[in-house]
């Protein structure tokens, strides 16, 4: 009765693995269609003349742990991009090699919207210094 047991427990531990190694990596699959790939677009500035072009491609995706993390250029510049994919839509939140913050949603398959918080203006408050970004995917 008791090795029944131990048999059980042990079929019900490895079932239970191999599930979330499987959710693991449809997971993986989900993020990386979403993700990976060219996205091209702009950073607003106070004056609507003034508008930087932005160029993110991202490489790769991976779990870290629990914790989803890619690799990336924003221009030619590689970045750490962390994924958040508490919500409905993955987020990614990162800082470029300028010391911008991003703090971007993914809204459909090919857009991409949010902030970027500017390190480069004087004074003011954070409000000041946020700037809209839109990013679509090519």
């Amino acid at each position: 009765m008791r090795s029944i047991r131990m048999v059980a427990r042990g079929l019900l531990v490895r079932g239970v693995g191999a599930w979330l190694l499987i959710g693991t990596a449809h997971a993986q699959a989900d993020l990386e269609k979403t993700l990976v790939g060219r996205w091209e677009g702009e950073v607003a500035t106070r004056q609507a003349r003034n508008v930087v072009n932005r160029v993110l491609t991202i490489k790769s995706v991976k779990d870290e742990g629990g914790k989803w993390t890619s690799e990336a250029l924003l221009g030619r510049n590689p970045e750490s991009l962390e994924i958040i994919t508490s919500g409905k839509q993955p987020s990614l939140r990162f800082t470029g090699h300028n010391g911008w913050q991003y703090d971007v949603n993914v809204t459909d398959e090919k857009t991409m919207v949010g902030t970027v918080t500017l390190t480069t203006a004087s004074g003011g408050s954070r409000g000041d210094r946020d700037r809209p970004v839109r990013l679509e995917k090519q």
